[in-house]
């Protein structure tokens, strides 16, 4: 994007100037630091993309992040007329009124006859709140078309219908087998355990049997021996 000046960032026909030419000799984030220069903060809001929207701009001042701010909502704006060509134009307008300066070769005081009025930090801060809400805004709206969009090709068309409806039987049929291996599994142990207690129940009258014949044999023993 072209700049005027070392301070002043400029998109269109808008400009947005550093309000204050105080300089700051560390970061806000880190006493060690050396503060940004303004050319290295207009650098961080002049990619490509949207990545620009992300930067929290941690280290700045709030005077100095309230430029940022309206750099990043000036650039959103402007690309708004593309993306948004039915968009509410009185809306972008008082947004717009906030962030932009007036005309840099006019003297302080004199009277802009109504063409336009300064803009301050009160007016920098209300515009990059309504600008920041109003793309989150357009992002939940394009979510909630999508989805709608969606739900009707579901309900509307017949293949998809029919598709769905495969899905949802194929996934009963796989949970109805499940538990069908489960019950087998179940089955299969107490068919084991009933099998041992046979076992051990012809193994328990064995042992009576030649404790039976042990007695019979003792006492026919005790009687030869008198």
């Amino acid at each position: 994007m072209p700049r005027v000046t070392q301070n002043t960032y400029r998109v269109a026909e808008f400009n947005v100037s550093r309000t204050d030419q105080g300089r700051y000799p560390h970061s806000r984030a880190n006493v060690i630091d050396p503060y940004p220069k303004n050319t290295r903060i207009m650098d961080r809001l002049d990619g490509e993309g949207n990545s620009y929207l992300d930067n929290p701009m941690n280290d700045l001042y709030n005077e100095d992040f309230l430029w940022g701010t309206s750099i990043q909502t000036i650039r959103l704006q402007s690309e708004r007329q593309f993306t948004h060509p039915k968009r509410d134009r009185v809306l972008d307008c008082l947004i717009t009124m906030g962030v932009h300066d007036l005309d840099s070769s006019r003297e302080p005081g004199m009277s802009t006859r109504g063409r336009g009025i300064p803009t301050s930090l009160e007016m920098r801060h209300t515009s990059s709140i309504g600008s920041r809400l109003l793309s989150r805004i357009d992002v939940l709206e394009k979510e909630v078309r999508a989805s709608n969009v969606f739900v009707g090709l579901t309900l509307t068309n017949p293949f998809l219908q029919v598709t769905r409806e495969r899905d949802e039987r194929r996934e009963m049929e796989k949970a109805f087998m499940t538990q069908a291996s489960k019950v087998e599994e179940v089955f299969q142990q107490n068919r084991d355990l009933s099998q041992r207690l046979v076992d051990l129940e012809k193994l328990w009258m064995e042992e009576e049997k030649f404790v039976r014949a042990s007695l019979a044999l003792s006492s026919w023993y005790s009687d030869f021996s008198r």
